[in-house]
């Protein structure tokens, strides 16, 4: 396995707090366990949550988001999830039971959102790029400053139509001073917020995931945000095969998804989702997929359904979710694929090697799986001797 260069700097803070805690679980769980609560509690081996506890990369990230959301209350529950994650033997459903169990008792309560600094940072971004848009590659993009008047934020705010996929509680287009027949939000259910609900035009899924038809309306403007790692695979061609027919052909494509550099990502955006959405109850009904894709094969992806980059770019390298963005427009030469069976099989080969690319790096591992696996095999060998001689 060879070492990516991760761009994401940790703070040395959070590297030493990781080591002094992690002694002390250690030394806590040093001792093996008493083989009757193997018989219990043996099922199979669980290393999702243990090998993050052991990585000093991913643990550091998580310590930052704690403590921007629960600052000194935080290390009580990085405590938590340390203990918890060094138990190889705990189904990792309970694990996670655990922790929201152990989050109501210590008072922790979900971070009320500002919708309005949200719907903002999207808009700073877009401000940053103006249009016509050259086809480069932005590596030092300085987000938040206003270029000039022919941005794309300002081509949103002009009479076009802008349809936000996957939007939430609507406050990318609730924010925006624009007249309601121009702003379209779709998601799987809608839980618009109460604010937004008579500015926007809330449309909802389809049965079978066909993006409505809306009287044959088209769009300049199409954005996910933070959406595409949450739909499998098969949704995902559903719903990228309707999107060259809906835009306009001068319009734009917008994406904004995590940068997934290194295997260590996976883990850490994996524990996120479990922390979010099921721990913190963030938004319970929104299903985890493990669709997180490194930058070219986002590109990649989007390309095969018919949509030429124009710039992809980070804003931000401090952000432990590593937030990427994507400019894409219709590609005028594109004849589209109608045999599904033909696009799933193209489609998976792109991910089979996003992810063969993934599993040959990491970022900064130091847990050993292999002892892990190991001493695993040790207990269950205790476990099935015993279990044959009675």
């Amino acid at each position: 396995m060879t070492t990516c260069n991760n761009t994401y700097p940790i703070n040395s803070k959070y590297s030493l707090l990781h080591k002094q805690i992690l002694n002390e679980s250690l030394q806590i769980s040093q001792n093996d366990p008493d083989i009757n609560n193997i018989l219990n509690s043996l099922v199979q081996l669980n290393v999702l949550l243990y090998n993050i506890v052991n990585n000093q990369y991913i643990m550091s990230r998580i310590m930052s988001v704690l403590e921007y959301n629960y600052k000194e209350k935080s290390i009580e529950i990085i405590k938590e999830i340390y203990k918890i994650g060094l138990q190889l033997y705990i189904n990792e459903q309970l694990k996670i039971t655990y922790l929201n169990i152990m989050f109501k008792n210590l008072g922790f309560k979900p971070q009320p959102v500002d919708h309005h600094a949200r719907s903002q940072l999207e808009y700073n971004v877009l401000k940053t790029i103006k249009i016509p848009v050259e086809p480069i590659e932005y590596t030092n993009h300085s987000c938040g400053i206003l270029l000039n008047d022919n941005s794309l934020f300002n081509f949103i705010m002009s009479n076009v139509k802008v349809l936000d996929i996957g939007c939430g509680p609507g406050n990318f287009l609730g924010e925006l001073e624009k007249r309601k027949e121009d702003l379209f939000g779709l998601d799987v259910v809608s839980y618009v917020n109460s604010n937004y609900i008579n500015k926007i035009n809330v449309l909802t899924y389809e049965n079978d995931l066909r993006i409505p038809d809306n009287n044959n309306v088209k769009y300049s403007f199409i954005s996910f945000f933070m959406v595409l790692h949450h739909i499998s695979v098969e949704k995902i061609d559903k719903i990228l095969f309707q999107l060259y027919d809906k835009l306009n052909n001068d319009g734009f494509l917008f994406i904004k998804d995590h940068n997934v550099e290194c295997i260590d990502d996976l883990s850490f955006f994996k524990f996120m989702e479990i922390y979010f959405y099921l721990v913190e109850e963030y938004i319970p009904s929104i299903p985890i997929q493990n669709n997180y894709f490194m930058k070219n094969t986002m590109i990649n992806i989007i390309t095969m359904y018919g949509f030429n980059k124009i710039v992809s770019f980070e804003c931000n390298k401090n952000q432990p979710f590593k937030p990427c963005y994507f400019l894409f427009k219709k590609n005028p030469d594109y004849t589209k694929n109608s045999n599904i069976n033909e696009r799933l099989s193209q489609l998976q080969e792109i991910i089979n090697i996003n992810n063969l690319n993934l599993n040959k790096t990491n970022c900064n591992i130091n847990c050993d799986i292999r002892s892990a696996s190991m001493k695993y095999m040790k207990y269950k060998k205790k476990y099935l001797n015993l279990k044959s001689s009675l």
